[in-house]
């Protein structure tokens, strides 16, 4: 049977290195990164646009 050789794209690996590297800057915390990226974007003068989800309910609550 032939051996698959998994094909690596490029760019997306790029990418992955770059969310990393972002990633890294911030300790890993993923709000943190966010919200960096809201006060780039404000500073710039860049619309800013929140999306606030509902509070889930408790498990059993209807």
């Amino acid at each position: 049977m032939e051996q698959m050789i998994m094909w690596t794209d490029p760019v997306v690996e790029e990418i992955h290195q770059i969310r990393q590297k972002l990633l890294s800057d911030v300790g890993g915390d993923v709000e943190a990164l966010m919200e960096k990226a809201r006060a780039h974007q404000a500073a710039q003068g860049e619309i800013v646009i929140e999306i606030r989800l509902p509070p889930q309910k408790a498990s059993g609550q209807d």
